[in-house]
């Protein structure tokens, strides 16, 4: 408690800490996607987390990074695809978050932390022949996010199950 007190009395201090902690990555400045075949095309795939906790992706090898994707349905629940992303983009808006680019099978949009305006990118790539969405969503600096990416893709699915029986 003590050392709690001196940090909130010191503010320099308490801004070192804080911005030694935000900056023990390298951040990134945008989406994360690798390869496009042209200028403004959807990308070829989403890049794999780094080895810091605080991203998720539908493609982590490994258990801690990893999210189910964002199934369109099978049989009789099938989802048209331009569908489904328009119920993605509604999702992240009415979410709080920020769409800042869209294709054909892609999206991506970025949330802000509203005391320390961290922002954390999320995609979606449309990967047809498993008739789905892959995910990504990643912080852009820091190590930990203490959770955040993992429950805000879970928030956007139930969202979107949501929308999915409504239709």
């Amino acid at each position: 408690m003590a050392f709690l007190q001196r940090l909130l009395s010191k503010p320099a201090l308490l801004f070192g800490v804080l911005a030694s902690s935000a900056c023990s990555t390298s951040p990134s400045s945008g989406p994360s996607v690798l390869g496009t075949e042209e200028e403004g095309a959807a990308p070829l795939t989403l890049l794999a987390c780094p080895d810091s906790p605080n991203c998720v992706s539908s493609l982590a090898s490994n258990t801690e990074q990893r999210v189910a994707p964002f199934t369109l349905g099978s049989g009789n629940d099938d989802r048209d695809p331009n569908t489904y992303q328009l119920a993605i983009v509604n999702a992240v808006e009415a979410d709080g978050g920020r769409v800042q680019a869209q294709r054909d099978g892609y999206v991506w949009a970025t949330y802000t932390s509203s005391l320390f305006r961290f922002v954390d990118d999320i995609e979606w790539l449309l990967n047809a022949d498993k008739n789905q969405f892959d995910v990504r969503s990643a912080s852009r600096t820091g190590y930990s996010d203490l959770g955040v990416n993992r429950k805000r893709v879970e928030r956007l699915r139930e969202a979107l199950a949501g929308t999915q029986t409504a239709q």
